[in-house]
């Protein structure tokens, strides 16, 4: 993967339940230190990755992850 540009990373979270915000972020942590992992980049403020944060209403008792990823 190419060392320049913006990397922009869109995690779509799925449950039964919709959260709030601050929520919905908390419940990504440790998918989104996963994937910086993964494309071996730093996650904090400035870094190349943008992060962007969804969610849909899903089966009771099923919880999944969509992960998009846009070079």
């Amino acid at each position: 993967m190419p060392k320049t540009g913006k990397i922009t990373v869109k995690l779509t979270r799925i449950g039964s339940r919709l959260l709030d915000t601050d929520g919905l972020s908390s419940s990504q942590k440790a998918v989104r230190d996963g994937i910086a992992d993964a494309l071996q980049e730093d996650d904090s403020p400035g870094s190349r990755i943008v992060w962007e944060y969804g969610q849909e209403k899903g089966p009771r008792g099923q919880y999944a992850v969509r992960m998009e990823v846009r070079i």
